[in-house]
């Protein structure tokens, strides 16, 4: 990481490496849509790859029960499956979908 700061009539500018840009970038798309999400009568759940909760909208919350505080952090697949049965099925399609799962064909 760098940072290049010209001295300007007393105002410092610094140009960013493109890593802080991206950081930049990425803050104002969730300025950007993080209203969407309050507002959306969908229920909107975003996972990381691990199937951790990263974002929880209202929406969810009543369609699942738990608070956005509560969701946070957890796994996706233990807080909705309910049942031990639909927890497996659940757990194993999320491994199928990221890539995870050693022998796919098994689920067929």
């Amino acid at each position: 990481m760098w940072i290049r700061a010209h001295l300007t009539g007393g105002i410092v500018r610094a140009d960013l490496s493109p890593p802080e840009r991206a950081v930049g970038e990425l803050l104002k798309q969730k300025q950007q849509l993080e209203p969407l999400l309050e507002i959306s009568p969908s229920a909107i759940v975003i996972t990381d790859r691990d199937s951790n909760v990263v974002a929880w909208n209202p929406a969810a919350k009543e369609l699942f029960g738990y608070t956005a505080q509560e969701a946070i952090g957890r796994n996706l697949d233990d807080l909705v499956a309910k049942t031990e049965e639909l927890h497996q099925a659940a757990v194993a399609y999320s491994e199928r979908a990221l890539g995870k799962d050693p022998d796919p064909d098994r689920h067929s």
